[in-house]
């Protein structure tokens, strides 16, 4: 039979054990619950990302839509609305910028839309100021540059598409260990 100085040591062995698996536990829990926050913040990341660069490439769609309305009609609306697009072109592309800083090969993307993008706008612009486009629609160097940045644009959506696969893949190992 074990005496009491022996049951005391083994109640309070069994009792500090429980209190460690208890510990080791709220760690644990606590390690999956900070993967799990910046999981969540890299694909929010990804998503904004993604929703500014939509909203860009509208802004550069709306360009050339609101440009070649005006060459077509004389319609002033047209300038009015190219010129308040136009204004939101910069911002988009600086909301771009500030987004991808942590991709280096989204950074390139985004200095090569910036560049193209304010050529564009010197272009479109200068169209709407003589009331002229090429004779040839192909020919055309403002509907070149909005051809070259959709492609631009398109080659960043799918890196962040990518990204999307590549997080969601990371959360599921994390749970599977």
């Amino acid at each position: 039979m074990l005496d009491q100085k022996t049951l005391n040591r083994i109640v309070i062995t069994a009792v500090s054990l429980g209190f460690l698996l208890l510990i080791g536990i709220g760690i644990a829990a606590a390690v999956m619950v900070q993967r799990n926050l910046d999981h969540t913040r890299w694909v929010n990341h990804t998503y904004e990302v993604e929703k500014a660069l939509a909203d860009f490439r509208v802004i550069n769609e709306r360009l050339e839509t609101t440009r070649r309305g005006y060459l077509l009609s004389g319609d002033p609306s047209f300038h009015r609305i190219f010129e308040e697009t136009a204004a939101l072109h910069g911002p988009a592309i600086s909301r771009l910028q500030a987004l991808t800083e942590d991709n280096p090969s989204q950074r390139v993307r985004t200095a090569r839309l910036a560049a193209m993008a304010q050529r564009q706008a010197s272009i479109l612009r200068s169209s709407i100021a003589g009331g002229q486009t090429s004779e040839n629609f192909l020919d055309d160097e403002g509907v070149r540059l909005t051809w070259s940045i959709r492609a631009v644009a398109q080659q960043m959506a799918d890196e962040e598409s990518r990204l999307l696969v590549e997080r969601d893949n990371v959360r599921l190992r994390g749970v599977r260990e």
